[in-house]
């Protein structure tokens, strides 16, 4: 199949998909600016900053459900998959965007905001599983941390623009008083550049068709399946249930021969039943349940960070620099991701991936450190913003890289949505400590608490959690010397 197409005619292919997934992700990168008009959400409904947190957690727990985003990219390719973020992202927008309609309504009823938000979420899922995995299946490893740290620029730029756009034509100079922001209109615009990044995935986000070099990386996928069936100790067992199953389709063959329906019944049962032994096979691996597990706990501190920088300001009295803080903050990302792919070029073969990753999340304890005993201080506030932002920001980078060094690209929807699924579990638990402990601090009849108190416990909590990490993190290392 690789002798039909030129390499020139697959160069084209696979920078036309990697321009339209650098679209996509930039329009994604609308969904992680939150931060930007929570103020302006808290203020004009009257919501308390549980509340509010609770409606970034919904709209990040629908973006991380996104195993059905994985299994219908694997399953039917990026068209379907865009076509149905392109469905929820525009219904869940339109829906927050009409709450301005009837405010005194929703203003006891911010259950159904946090339902708008996790349908947006849901939605980012798919367009997003559409641009990751299609990059991936068409880059190589030589050039895959490269592809990905451009996809991830993208991202962040997205985040970035936005984040200019708010604070320059929907704030209209209310700083103090939040409520008398144009959100609603940047939820509009919103819904209508996604609606059109997601029509460009349907028409031309597409899997180059198999090259040399694909076929090639494809040999090492399988050599990674079977170095990752050697370390499981059931394989044998696996293999007879397969036998098994192989088996009882050929009686059903012989004794149902005249019943399709039956038969079909029994192809349909050994092919979930084998799909869920491959992921078995994969799940009970070490190096999968600590990437798992390093992933779902650092990422979402990153996370609850990122939805309380403008009640962080506040809280130290310095909410005039909230356009300054969410400006930079995606300036910062971008600028680690061009790092980490000069880096990743420069030192090949020198250094591992969990070694970066390792100095990466260190990055996370030094900015939690001057959040806990600086953090009304502006200085402080600067350093822990570009140096949280950096680190979160490379460790989506790394950890794909890693995965899909590890595991088959065939397979790879599924297991980083099943990643980012689990990661959820924290992307709750955080916000919640964080909106719980500053709820508890803030005077009774206010909705917004002053002092360093209202949010030192909460990043106390979060950096025992990053030392665990930091643990996982060499553990990594040391399983996976060979990466």
């Amino acid at each position: 199949m690789a002798e039909i197409y030129s390499k020139s005619y697959l160069r084209c292919f696979t920078i036309t998909s990697l321009i339209v997934a650098c679209m996509a992700k930039f329009w994604c990168g609308s969904l992680f600016i939150f931060n930007v008009y929570s103020l302006a959400l808290k203020h004009t409904f009257n919501y308390t900053q549980s509340d509010i947190d609770m409606m970034a957690a919904m709209s990040h727990f629908g973006f991380h459900t996104a195993i059905p985003a994985g299994i219908v990219q694997d399953m039917f390719g990026p068209k379907v998959t865009s076509a149905i973020g392109l469905i929820l992202t525009s219904t869940g927008y339109l829906l927050l965007w009409s709450t301005m309609k009837s405010i005194e309504f929703y203003t006891s009823k911010a259950g159904l905001l946090k339902l708008y938000f996790f349908i947006i979420g849901h939605g980012v899922s798919y367009t997003y599983m559409a641009a990751l995995t299609t990059t991936i299946s068409n880059f190589t490893s030589k050039h895959r941390v490269q592809a990905l740290a451009i996809l991830e620029s993208c991202f962040g730029g997205g985040a970035l623009v936005f984040a200019i756009l708010y604070a320059s034509y929907f704030t209209n100079g209310h700083i103090y008083d939040e409520q008398n922001q144009n959100w609603s209109g940047f939820i509009l615009m919103l819904t209508i550049g996604s609606s059109i990044a997601n029509c460009c995935c349907v028409a031309f986000l597409r899997i180059a068709p198999q090259s040399d070099a694909n076929d090639a990386d494809d040999e090492d996928s399988d050599k990674d399946d079977k170095y990752i069936a050697a370390e499981t100790e059931d394989e044998d067992d696996l293999k007879d249930i397969f036998n098994e199953a192989g088996d009882e389709s050929e009686s059903t063959g012989l004794f149902h021969s005249e019943d399709a329906e039956t038969s079909n019944e029994t192809l349909i049962y050994i092919m979930i039943k084998k799909n869920w032994l491959d992921f078995k096979r994969i799940f009970v691996t070490k190096n999968f349940q600590i990437i798992l597990w390093l992933k779902s706990i650092i990422t979402p501190i990153g996370f609850v960070y990122l939805i309380n920088i403008t009640a962080i300001l506040k809280s130290a009295r310095l909410e005039a620099y909230s356009a300054i803080f969410t400006i930079l903050r995606p300036i910062a990302g971008m600028l680690a991701r061009v790092i980490l792919a000069v880096l990743a070029q420069l030192l090949k073969g020198k250094i591992q991936k969990p070694i970066l990753l390792l100095i990466t999340n260190i990055g996370f304890v030094v900015g939690q450190g001057l959040l806990i005993s600086l953090g009304t201080n502006l200085t402080a506030l600067h350093v822990s913003n570009i140096v949280i932002t950096m680190a979160h920001s490379c460790v989506f980078v790394l950890v794909i890289a890693i995965l899909s060094d590890l595991f088959s690209k065939k397979k790879f929807g599924r297991i980083w949505g099943f990643i980012l699924f689990v990661s959820t579990i924290f992307s709750f638990l955080y916000p919640a400590i964080f909106g719980l402990i500053y709820d508890a601090h803030t005077k009774i009849g206010n909705v917004d608490c002053y002092g360093l108190a209202c949010t030192q416990l909460t990043f106390i909590i979060t950096s025992i959690f990053t030392c665990v990490v930091l643990v996982l993190n060499i553990a990594l290392i040391v399983n996976t010397r060979l990466i």
